[in-house]
């Protein structure tokens, strides 16, 4: 259950920094 969670949170700060490279 941790390495799950972990990956989420790999993915979601993946997802945040895209979406701040697609925002500039």
């Amino acid at each position: 259950v941790y390495e799950l969670e972990t990956q989420l949170e790999i993915v979601n700060n993946q997802k945040q920094k895209a979406e701040k490279a697609a925002a500039k």
